[in-house]
Protein backbone atom coordinates (compact mmCIF):
# COMPACT_ATOMS: atom_id res chain seq x y z
CA UNK A 1 0.00 0.00 0.00
CA UNK A 2 2.70 2.43 0.78
CA UNK A 3 4.59 1.52 -2.23
CA UNK A 4 1.08 2.93 -4.22
CA UNK A 5 0.99 5.67 -2.39
CA UNK A 6 4.47 6.55 -3.52
CA UNK A 7 4.45 5.57 -6.89
CA UNK A 8 1.21 8.00 -6.98
CA UNK A 9 3.03 10.81 -5.70
CA UNK A 10 5.86 10.80 -7.70
CA UNK A 11 3.59 10.68 -10.58
CA UNK A 12 1.73 13.38 -9.29
CA UNK A 13 4.32 15.58 -8.67
CA UNK A 14 6.15 14.42 -12.58
CA UNK A 15 2.33 15.50 -14.06
CA UNK A 16 2.65 18.60 -12.21
CA UNK A 17 6.51 19.72 -12.72
CA UNK A 18 5.26 18.82 -16.53
CA UNK A 19 2.20 21.56 -16.36
CA UNK A 20 4.27 23.80 -14.56
CA UNK A 21 6.37 23.99 -17.35
CA UNK A 22 4.09 25.28 -20.10
CA UNK A 23 4.66 27.41 -22.96
CA UNK A 24 8.10 28.68 -22.93
CA UNK A 25 10.36 30.64 -24.91
CA UNK A 26 13.83 29.70 -25.43
CA UNK A 27 17.22 29.97 -26.77
CA UNK A 28 17.17 33.71 -27.54
CA UNK A 29 20.23 34.76 -29.11
CA UNK A 30 20.88 37.92 -31.77
CA UNK A 31 21.85 36.87 -35.17
CA UNK A 32 23.00 38.35 -38.75
CA UNK A 33 19.43 38.11 -40.39
CA UNK A 34 17.05 34.62 -39.84
CA UNK A 35 19.00 32.09 -38.33
CA UNK A 36 22.21 33.40 -38.84
CA UNK A 37 25.67 33.99 -37.34
CA UNK A 38 25.19 35.13 -33.59
CA UNK A 39 25.80 38.58 -33.56
CA UNK A 40 28.77 39.81 -30.57
CA UNK A 41 27.20 43.64 -30.92
CA UNK A 42 24.44 44.27 -29.23
CA UNK A 43 24.02 48.06 -30.02
CA UNK A 44 22.21 49.19 -32.57
CA UNK A 45 22.90 52.01 -35.05
CA UNK A 46 19.60 53.81 -36.37
CA UNK A 47 19.08 52.23 -40.18
CA UNK A 48 20.70 48.79 -39.33
CA UNK A 49 18.78 45.76 -38.43
CA UNK A 50 18.81 43.46 -35.68
CA UNK A 51 17.57 40.09 -35.75
CA UNK A 52 16.42 37.55 -32.74
CA UNK A 53 15.70 34.34 -33.17
CA UNK A 54 14.15 32.22 -30.38
CA UNK A 55 12.21 28.97 -29.72
CA UNK A 56 8.78 28.56 -28.77
CA UNK A 57 8.24 25.38 -26.66
CA UNK A 58 5.43 23.27 -24.86
CA UNK A 59 3.02 24.29 -27.87
CA UNK A 60 -0.01 21.90 -27.87
CA UNK A 61 -0.54 20.56 -31.38
CA UNK A 62 -4.09 20.89 -33.13
CA UNK A 63 -5.91 17.53 -32.42
CA UNK A 64 -7.41 17.75 -35.58
CA UNK A 65 -4.25 19.11 -38.38
CA UNK A 66 -1.48 17.94 -35.96
CA UNK A 67 -0.58 21.08 -36.70
CA UNK A 68 1.69 24.08 -33.90
CA UNK A 69 -0.62 27.50 -34.16
CA UNK A 70 1.01 30.47 -32.37
CA UNK A 71 0.44 34.33 -32.59
CA UNK A 72 3.21 36.80 -31.56
CA UNK A 73 2.99 40.36 -30.74
CA UNK A 74 6.14 42.67 -30.60
CA UNK A 75 6.31 46.00 -28.68
CA UNK A 76 8.96 48.15 -28.70
CA UNK A 77 8.71 50.68 -25.31
CA UNK A 78 11.37 53.58 -25.00
CA UNK A 79 13.19 54.35 -21.90
CA UNK A 80 9.51 55.99 -20.41
CA UNK A 81 7.60 53.17 -21.08
CA UNK A 82 6.44 54.57 -23.62
CA UNK A 83 4.72 52.50 -26.81
CA UNK A 84 7.07 53.40 -30.02
CA UNK A 85 6.21 50.58 -32.02
CA UNK A 86 3.92 47.77 -32.30
CA UNK A 87 3.28 44.39 -34.68
CA UNK A 88 0.35 41.91 -33.65
CA UNK A 89 0.98 40.20 -36.87
CA UNK A 90 3.57 37.70 -36.31
CA UNK A 91 2.80 34.19 -36.03
CA UNK A 92 2.45 31.11 -37.87
CA UNK A 93 1.85 26.92 -38.21
CA UNK A 94 3.79 24.44 -38.89
CA UNK A 95 3.38 20.19 -38.68
CA UNK A 96 5.93 19.17 -36.74
CA UNK A 97 7.46 16.67 -39.04
CA UNK A 98 10.52 15.91 -36.94
CA UNK A 99 7.44 15.45 -33.68
CA UNK A 100 8.21 17.42 -30.68
CA UNK A 101 6.34 20.56 -29.38
CA UNK A 102 8.80 23.19 -30.44
CA UNK A 103 8.68 26.13 -33.36
CA UNK A 104 11.59 28.53 -34.39
CA UNK A 105 10.51 31.97 -34.60
CA UNK A 106 12.76 35.40 -35.00
CA UNK A 107 11.74 39.17 -34.59
CA UNK A 108 13.31 42.19 -36.08
CA UNK A 109 13.89 45.72 -35.39
CA UNK A 110 14.95 48.15 -37.90
CA UNK A 111 15.27 51.42 -36.49
CA UNK A 112 14.73 54.57 -38.50
CA UNK A 113 16.18 57.83 -38.10
CA UNK A 114 12.90 58.68 -36.06
CA UNK A 115 14.13 56.95 -33.06
CA UNK A 116 15.98 59.22 -30.77
CA UNK A 117 19.52 57.21 -29.24
CA UNK A 118 18.80 55.31 -26.28
CA UNK A 119 17.78 52.63 -24.50
CA UNK A 120 14.52 50.52 -25.17
CA UNK A 121 12.95 47.13 -24.35
CA UNK A 122 11.21 44.12 -26.76
CA UNK A 123 8.44 43.17 -25.33
CA UNK A 124 7.17 39.53 -27.46
CA UNK A 125 4.17 38.21 -26.54
CA UNK A 126 3.56 34.06 -27.73
CA UNK A 127 0.20 32.40 -27.46
CA UNK A 128 -0.36 29.08 -28.27
CA UNK A 129 -4.30 29.01 -30.46
CA UNK A 130 -4.22 25.73 -29.62
CA UNK A 131 -4.04 25.92 -25.69
CA UNK A 132 -4.89 29.27 -25.13
CA UNK A 133 -1.56 29.56 -23.30
CA UNK A 134 0.16 33.26 -23.19
CA UNK A 135 4.12 33.81 -22.80
CA UNK A 136 5.85 37.02 -22.68
CA UNK A 137 9.50 38.10 -22.17
CA UNK A 138 11.38 41.73 -22.62
CA UNK A 139 14.69 41.76 -24.73
CA UNK A 140 16.88 45.25 -24.04
CA UNK A 141 17.70 46.95 -26.97
CA UNK A 142 20.24 50.43 -27.09
CA UNK A 143 19.74 52.35 -29.86
CA UNK A 144 22.75 54.26 -30.73
CA UNK A 145 23.29 57.52 -33.33
CA UNK A 146 24.13 56.39 -36.71
CA UNK A 147 27.53 56.64 -38.10
CA UNK A 148 30.04 55.39 -40.51
CA UNK A 149 29.73 51.68 -40.64
CA UNK A 150 28.69 48.25 -41.75
CA UNK A 151 25.18 47.87 -42.01
CA UNK A 152 22.35 44.82 -42.64
CA UNK A 153 24.83 41.91 -42.14
CA UNK A 154 22.84 38.69 -43.44
CA UNK A 155 25.24 35.27 -42.89
CA UNK A 156 24.50 32.09 -42.12
CA UNK A 157 26.07 30.80 -39.04
CA UNK A 158 26.41 27.40 -40.31
CA UNK A 159 27.50 25.55 -43.41
CA UNK A 160 28.09 22.29 -45.50
CA UNK A 161 31.20 21.67 -47.46
CA UNK A 162 30.79 21.87 -50.60
CA UNK A 163 27.60 24.78 -50.48
CA UNK A 164 28.33 27.76 -52.26
CA UNK A 165 28.13 30.50 -49.46
CA UNK A 166 27.14 34.13 -49.58
CA UNK A 167 28.02 37.00 -47.30
CA UNK A 168 25.41 40.37 -47.86
CA UNK A 169 25.41 42.67 -46.20
CA UNK A 170 26.23 47.06 -46.30
CA UNK A 171 28.47 50.05 -45.77
CA UNK A 172 26.53 53.57 -44.99
CA UNK A 173 27.00 56.71 -43.43
CA UNK A 174 30.28 57.47 -45.45
CA UNK A 175 31.99 61.09 -46.76
CA UNK A 176 31.59 62.22 -50.45
CA UNK A 177 34.64 64.09 -51.88
CA UNK A 178 33.37 65.47 -55.45
CA UNK A 179 30.07 63.40 -54.79
CA UNK A 180 31.83 60.48 -54.63
CA UNK A 181 32.80 57.73 -51.73
CA UNK A 182 36.36 56.48 -51.22
CA UNK A 183 35.57 53.08 -48.54
CA UNK A 184 38.32 50.46 -48.47
CA UNK A 185 36.45 47.02 -47.38
CA UNK A 186 38.69 44.44 -46.52
CA UNK A 187 37.59 40.48 -45.84
CA UNK A 188 39.10 38.21 -43.39
CA UNK A 189 38.61 34.39 -42.85
CA UNK A 190 40.28 32.98 -39.96
CA UNK A 191 40.71 29.81 -38.59
CA UNK A 192 40.35 28.46 -35.05
CA UNK A 193 43.63 29.71 -34.07
CA UNK A 194 43.02 33.40 -35.29
CA UNK A 195 45.08 32.97 -38.20
CA UNK A 196 43.99 34.17 -42.34
CA UNK A 197 43.28 30.85 -44.08
CA UNK A 198 44.41 33.02 -47.51
CA UNK A 199 44.62 36.59 -48.91
CA UNK A 200 42.22 39.25 -47.58
CA UNK A 201 39.43 39.95 -50.37
CA UNK A 202 39.29 43.69 -50.98
CA UNK A 203 36.64 45.91 -52.64
CA UNK A 204 36.75 49.29 -52.97
CA UNK A 205 34.00 52.39 -53.22
CA UNK A 206 33.46 53.98 -55.94
CA UNK A 207 34.50 50.69 -58.27
CA UNK A 208 32.28 48.25 -56.56
CA UNK A 209 29.00 50.41 -56.43
CA UNK A 210 26.20 48.75 -58.00
CA UNK A 211 24.42 49.92 -61.08
CA UNK A 212 21.26 52.41 -59.90
CA UNK A 213 22.72 53.00 -56.46
CA UNK A 214 22.87 57.35 -55.99
CA UNK A 215 25.20 57.75 -52.56
CA UNK A 216 24.29 61.16 -52.43
CA UNK A 217 20.45 60.08 -51.52
CA UNK A 218 21.04 57.19 -49.11
CA UNK A 219 24.43 57.30 -48.82
CA UNK A 220 24.26 53.38 -48.39
CA UNK A 221 26.54 50.62 -50.48
CA UNK A 222 25.72 47.26 -50.36
CA UNK A 223 28.09 44.64 -50.90
CA UNK A 224 28.06 40.52 -51.41
CA UNK A 225 30.48 38.14 -50.88
CA UNK A 226 30.51 34.44 -52.29
CA UNK A 227 32.45 31.98 -50.80
CA UNK A 228 32.95 28.11 -51.63
CA UNK A 229 32.88 25.86 -48.50
CA UNK A 230 36.14 23.56 -49.85
CA UNK A 231 36.71 22.37 -45.77
CA UNK A 232 35.39 21.33 -42.84
CA UNK A 233 36.27 23.62 -39.71
CA UNK A 234 35.75 26.44 -37.27
CA UNK A 235 36.47 29.75 -38.97
CA UNK A 236 35.70 33.26 -38.36
CA UNK A 237 34.58 36.20 -40.62
CA UNK A 238 35.70 39.36 -40.08
CA UNK A 239 34.73 42.81 -42.27
CA UNK A 240 36.73 45.98 -42.14
CA UNK A 241 35.19 49.00 -43.54
CA UNK A 242 37.23 52.03 -43.75
CA UNK A 243 36.72 55.44 -45.03
CA UNK A 244 39.09 57.40 -46.66
CA UNK A 245 37.17 60.61 -47.14
CA UNK A 246 37.02 61.16 -43.85
CA UNK A 247 40.51 60.62 -42.06
CA UNK A 248 40.15 56.96 -42.34
CA UNK A 249 37.85 56.57 -39.82
CA UNK A 250 37.05 52.63 -39.59
CA UNK A 251 34.24 50.05 -39.07
CA UNK A 252 34.99 46.34 -37.87
CA UNK A 253 32.52 43.42 -37.25
CA UNK A 254 33.28 39.79 -37.14
CA UNK A 255 30.75 36.49 -36.51
CA UNK A 256 31.83 32.64 -36.38
CA UNK A 257 31.61 30.36 -39.07
CA UNK A 258 31.00 26.42 -38.56
CA UNK A 259 31.50 24.14 -41.77
CA UNK A 260 30.33 20.72 -41.26
CA UNK A 261 30.95 17.40 -42.86
CA UNK A 262 27.64 16.43 -45.21
CA UNK A 263 26.25 13.63 -42.97
CA UNK A 264 27.77 14.45 -39.75
CA UNK A 265 26.46 13.65 -36.85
Amino acid sequence: MKRTIAALAVLAFLAGSASAQGLEITNVRPSYGPAGATRKEKKLMAGDALWVNFDIDGLKADPKSGKLIYQTTMELFDANKKLKFSDKKGGGELIPDLGGSRAPSDFHVVPGEKFDPGKYTVRLTVTDKVSGDKKTIDYPVEIVPSEFGIYGVVALGIGIRAQNYVLSFGVAQFKLKDKKPNVEVNIRILDSNDKPVGKPMQMNLPQALPDGVDVEKVQFAPFTYPMFLNRTGQFTIEITATDRNASNKSAKLSFPLSVLEPGSK
